[in-house]
């Protein structure tokens, strides 16, 4: 994809778990080309007026 980069958004349950825990585990259980670059920790996830999680 050019310019886009694969992003996500990550709510800690654990807070020992890292940035490059979450890779790692992309990378040994999902195609190369799904696995994030970068992941974002947020305390919780915007949803809309309905109770769904925001696309």
């Amino acid at each position: 994809l050019y310019g886009e980069e694969v992003v996500a958004f990550v709510v800690k349950k654990n807070p020992d778990v890292k940035e490059s825990d979450i890779i790692e585990y992309c990378r040994n259980n999902i195609a190369w080309f799904k696995c994030p670059k970068e992941i974002i920790f947020v305390d919780e996830l915007p949803k809309n007026s309905v109770d769904k999680v925001q696309n």
